[in-house]
């Protein structure tokens, strides 16, 4: 896609989107914007992060298996558990 016709899609100056192309974004929802700007897809909710605290809490990556014990850092995205950003992204083709 060109800058022209993503400043005019998102409705921004191309200098903006030249701008935005130079400058690492680490701003979350502004990343997820910028893709559904690009992609003209809505990504999804945000993967939010969570600890396993209890056991009743364990269980296994829904992309890839992995297993996910007490004590390791997890993922909630659209209701199902995972170990990592990627998987979530994975899960839903993107």
């Amino acid at each position: 896609m060109t800058t022209k016709a993503l400043a005019f899609r998102i409705g921004t100056a191309m200098k903006r989107v030249r701008k935005i192309r130079e400058v690492e974004l680490d701003d979350v929802p502004v990343i997820r914007d910028w893709i559904q700007a690009i992609t003209e897809e809505d990504p999804g909710p945000i993967p939010e992060a969570y600890c396993v605290h209890h056991r009743q809490e364990e269980g296994d990556c829904c992309f890839c298996g992995f297993p996910l014990y007490v004590g390791d850092p997890a993922y909630e995205y659209l209701g199902e558990m995972f170990c990592s950003v990627h998987c979530c992204r994975k899960s839903r083709g993107w």
